[in-house]
């Protein structure tokens, strides 16, 4: 019974550390941009079925992780666009001088 319960908790954790797959392919030079994502996600539908344990921690970790890529998608453009706006001002005032 233990060993069943350490096999879950260790998948459960897998679930977790997989989205921290896209490290080693940043450093090879293979940028795949969800793969943050597809690496929980993999993990989860490979082991949902066999615990409870891991179905939540896959999915608690697939929420987790998409809940970051869109927060980052919206952050990235509210930058650009200030940034657009604040180079359109230092544009407009630089012409005028």
């Amino acid at each position: 019974m233990q060993d069943n319960h350490q096999d879950a908790r260790n998948w459960g954790m897998l679930c977790h550390l997989a989205s921290l797959l896209w490290l080693p392919l940043a450093f090879l030079g293979l940028a795949i941009p969800s793969a943050n994502v597809v690496g929980p996600l993999i993990v989860w539908l490979y082991k949902k079925g066999d615990d409870p344990f891991v179905n939540n921690h896959g999915k608690e970790s697939l929420n987790f992780q998409i809940s970051m890529t869109i927060y980052g998608l919206i952050l990235f453009v509210v930058v650009a666009v200030f940034a657009l706006i604040y180079l359109a001002v230092v544009g407009t005032a630089a012409s005028t001088e």
